[in-house]
């Protein structure tokens, strides 16, 4: 992927990257068949789709551990309102 794709991955909700990792991994498997049966040469492919798998996995894992930040700090201060 290029970089203005995944800068628009970034504003993209979590569902929306699920589902498109998802997809990639069906598409990996379907390729991966299709090389072993030798229907298709291309290898770089295969390898290309595994990057823009682990670069959407990567997002996600960011899109997440922000949302878990965000709900920490939310969490902290109620528990600080309640003291007062």
């Amino acid at each position: 992927m290029k970089i203005k794709e995944l800068n628009s991955l970034r504003t993209k909700e979590t569902d929306e990257l699920e589902k498109l990792l998802a997809g990639k991994k069906a598409e990996v498997m379907k390729v991966q068949v299709k090389v072993k049966v030798s229907k298709d040469k291309n290898l770089k492919h295969v390898k290309s789709l595994k990057r823009d798998i682990s670069q959407l996995s990567t997002i996600l894992a960011e899109k997440r551990l922000v949302e878990q930040d965000i709900e920490t700090k939310d969490n902290k201060q109620e528990g600080k309102e309640e003291k007062r």
